[in-house]
């Protein structure tokens, strides 16, 4: 059995998962990618296995990302990359067109050869529940401002009760 396959063997049940998943060495070669992320990229694991994830994702080639996965090489923490600030991390296009809105998780994993660590990615699409937060804060806001329609409306059929008096 070959590396490649010892990998898959090892992560083969993180492709049943519905977040995306998916491994790299400290020299960013990809080693594990689940069948999710073949789905919400595109790009099938048999293409990008053992290619530098930054020749298909080029963010990954930029310090603001290495810097803060590097420790994780190293075992540090875990580390979150956020929708709201790391949007252009995989562009992850919906059925619309629309790019998904992705919270990925990135921690350590032993390497096969027991010495160092690899980086696991997990994924998850947080799209719907985006967009029911945004619906959800719009709709309080024009409750809000039916409410103080509604209350100015009141004081002024109060204030022409008054006069009428």
């Amino acid at each position: 059995m070959n590396a490649s396959e010892i990998i898959d063997d090892r992560f083969r049940v993180l492709d049943h998962m519905p977040v995306g998943v998916y491994v790299i060495d400290k020299d960013y070669i990809v080693r594990f990618w689940n069948n999710c992320m073949e789905d919400w990229t595109g790009i099938h694991k048999d293409y990008i296995k053992g290619d530098d994830l930054g020749n298909n994702f080029p963010s990954f080639n930029e310090s603001r990302y290495r810097s803060r996965i590097e420790s994780v090489f190293n075992g540090g923490p875990p580390i979150i990359l956020s929708a709201r600030l790391h949007k252009d991390i995989f562009p992850s296009p919906l059925p619309n067109g629309e790019l998904r809105i992705l919270n990925t998780t990135v921690t350590d994993v032993p390497a096969s050869d027991g010495n160092s660590y690899d980086a696991l990615f997990v994924a998850e699409d947080i799209t719907e529940r985006k967009r029911s937060e945004e619906a959800s804060i719009r709709a309080k806001k024009e409750v809000k401002e039916a409410n103080r329609k509604l209350e100015q409306a009141v004081e002024h059929a109060n204030m022409l009760a008054l006069a009428l008096n």
